[in-house]
């Protein structure tokens, strides 16, 4: 376990400097947190195995793994044996080098959540402390079984996501061809053919001939800027998946319409859930709030949530703590509240991040929903606009002739 020098102040004010052990940095704050210090910096100073650049999982991998680790505790089998047929099964190019190794650790003695933290693009702090905790309280079927669970359900998320996205897309780019091949092959031709009137164009047919024009002097700069904006837009979700949120594009995220609903309740709705699977694996609460905080994938929400510890730690109710941070709305940190006195927290914040899950569901239901239609009409409309600019200098000249 690596060792971690940290630099604090006690509750007079005086300084406070020491060296403490512990798996990660922020667990070494929440233990420093609870002695009564107020932490200013944690630096580690051990050494430990290195990380192994594995790639990172998608849910749909950690569901296929939890539910065979789910199986294989549940049946009391060994667990380095049971990787390595895992890692032959699954036969998953992603899976499998992460399994190998885990089952090398595994047999040189080291535990299962050791052996994970070499891995932590794979499995995040959130997975590996929950595993920490079931190999503590000897619970890991259950704890593989939450982890199933959850990772089931945000599989199962953001397929519907991605088979919502579907159409749209689809529309978008048959329509981008559609608009692009007229531009390009029909506009030019009846550009010839006004040429020849020898008058001036109606102003929408002028605008159309320059559009077009543009599109046949800089069609191959404009291919090619699409192609940068679409795998800069790709770069950007992949590194958003693996590395840690910045604070100013989340930040940017929820002053953005339509972007604010949809990132912040899927924020707290992993938030959520996280924070339910750590107290249900009895985790203490100052360390669950700052992994699932984490777990959120929002910066800002995971600062609101350290100031909530903050609180929390001085002598505040959880529920008073979240309701100050603004993390949850009034109703909910009633629900909350009441669910601290009752001792029922864990299956209170089990239940509000299902209901969030059907909330963000539904919002991705009625967005995509209205963007299909919304794609239609405004291609009709651009569509309709370059059939009438090409008609109406014809209609001009009709009204020449006849009025001749």
């Amino acid at each position: 376990m690596p060792l971690f020098k940290y630099r604090a102040v006690d509750g007079e004010g005086n300084p406070v400097d020491g060296t403490m052990e512990g798996p990660f940095a922020h667990q070494v704050v929440v233990a420093l947190q609870q002695q009564g210090l107020a932490v200013n910096a944690v630096r580690r100073v051990g050494r430990e195995r290195p990380a192994v650049a594995s790639r990172r999982l998608s849910w749909s991998d950690i569901e296929q793994l939890n539910s065979q680790l789910m199986m294989a505790t549940k049946s009391s089998l060994p667990l380095a044996p049971s990787i390595a047929a895992m890692a032959q099964d699954l036969g998953n190019p992603r899976i499998r080098p992460v399994l190998e190794d885990v089952r090398q650790q595994l047999e040189a003695g080291q535990s299962l959540e050791q052996a994970l933290s070499r891995h932590p693009k794979a499995f995040s702090p959130v997975y590996r402390a929950l595993v920490s905790a079931g190999e503590t309280a000897g619970n890991l079927p259950g704890v593989f079984r939450a982890l199933f669970d959850y990772s089931k359900s945000m599989a199962d998320l953001a397929s519907n996501l991605r088979l919502a996205l579907m159409y749209p897309a689809l529309v978008i780019t048959f329509a981008a061809l559609v608009i692009g091949g007229l531009l390009w092959k029909v506009v030019p031709q009846y550009a010839e053919i006004f040429n020849e009137f020898g008058k001036g164009l109606p102003a929408p047919t002028q605008f159309l001939i320059n559009l077009s024009d543009f599109v046949r002097a800089r069609g191959l700069l404009i291919l090619c800027a699409l192609v940068v904006a679409g795998g800069v837009g790709i770069a950007y979700y992949v590194n958003g998946r693996r590395a840690e949120p910045h604070y100013w594009a989340d930040w940017l995220k929820l002053r953005t319409p339509v972007v604010r609903r949809v990132f912040m309740l899927g924020s707290v709705m992993q938030f959520t859930r996280a924070l339910a699977l750590l107290l249900e694996a009895r985790v203490p609460l100052l360390e669950s709030l700052e992994l699932a905080g984490a777990a959120s994938g929002n910066a800002v929400l995971h600062r609101r949530i350290r100031m909530a510890a903050r609180d929390l730690n001085a002598g505040s109710s959880i529920g008073q703590a979240l309701q100050k941070a603004r993390i949850f709305d009034s109703g909910s940190c009633w629900l909350i509240a009441n669910a601290e006195k009752n001792g029922s927290l864990e299956e209170t914040l089990v239940a509000l991040s299902e209901e969030q899950a059907r909330s963000l569901a539904y919002l991705y239901r009625s967005i995509t929903t209205l963007i299909g239609p919304a794609i239609v009409v405004g291609i009709g409309l651009f569509v309709g606009f370059i059939i009438l600019s090409l008609y109406l200098p014809i209609f001009s000249l009709g009204d020449a002739i006849s009025g001749m």
